[in-house]
């Protein structure tokens, strides 16, 4: 439990320094950094499982790189989900990219955080 709790301050830590960093990410505050984390926390466990593997076929043949369209695909719906987090850059290209920054940015965080806190 008290790791799910760390592992929940790092993410908002991270959610935070994501949007000092990017200027087209933008969170309005720690409230909306806390739901965002939350929202995205329940999606991860919810539904990607379920879309991983409606989409194995297609991850097959990819050879998981769609396994980061499905990662990309939950970001948005939590974004536009969360009120107080958006992305502003108009158009679909730069949209892209700042929501690949945003993930890879929160996968080096969990990797950080696993070797933090790695159990033997």
């Amino acid at each position: 439990m008290l790791r799910s709790i760390f592992f929940l301050i790092g993410n908002i830590l991270v959610v935070l320094g994501l949007s000092r960093i990017l200027p087209d990410f933008v969170v309005s505050s720690y409230a909306s950094a806390f739901w965002f984390v939350l929202v995205l926390s329940l999606l991860n466990i919810i539904l990607v499982p379920f879309l991983r593997l409606l989409a194995f076929p297609i991850n097959f043949v990819s050879f998981g790189l769609f396994s980061l369209m499905i990662n990309i695909f939950v970001l948005i719906v939590t974004i536009n989900f969360v009120n107080g987090v958006a992305i502003t850059s108009g158009g679909f290209g730069p949209r892209a990219v700042t929501v690949l920054f945003v993930s890879v940015g929160l996968a080096i965080g969990q990797s950080v955080l696993n070797s933090v806190f790695k159990t033997q």
